[in-house]
């Protein structure tokens, strides 16, 4: 995940970020699901931060983004709420062009991504994760 920092941070003007999210966040939000994050998700929040990368690659973290009374970014858990349909174990953390991906915290899946609505596989966390993240 180095690299992947060095290069979102090689191309800081093209995001809007907020900055890294705090341990503690995290450790709430894997409270409240009763299982913990994949460790290049936890990675990537608590050096990059979560926000909107490339104009258009949306990271969701454990809360919500405003500036003012106007929500920039949706977090984990509402994005969740308002996906009818998905399944308990898939937790959402990215959004780009009406897609929700979110990553399977189940035991035998646990790391995996999956597309939103539909389900279609896009692979691992941390893969998919430099993919989006980088320079398109």
């Amino acid at each position: 995940m180095g690299h992947l920092i060095e290069t979102v941070e090689r191309h800081a003007p093209e995001h809007l970020r907020f900055g890294a999210v705090p341990r503690e966040q995290i450790m709430a939000l894997e409270a409240s699901l009763g299982r913990p994050l994949p460790a290049a998700l936890t990675a990537v929040l608590e050096s990059i931060g979560n926000g909107i990368f490339f104009g258009k690659e949306e990271l969701l973290g454990p809360r919500r983004l405003m500036v003012h009374d106007i929500e920039l970014l949706a977090d984990m858990m509402s994005v969740k709420a308002h996906a009818p349909g998905l399944p308990e174990p898939w937790l959402p953390f990215h959004r780009c062009d009406g897609v929700i991906h979110a990553v399977d915290l189940a035991p035998a899946t646990f790391g995996q991504v999956h597309a939103w609505p539909g389900g279609a596989p896009c692979g691992d966390i941390a893969v998919f994760l430099t993919d989006r993240l980088s320079p398109p």
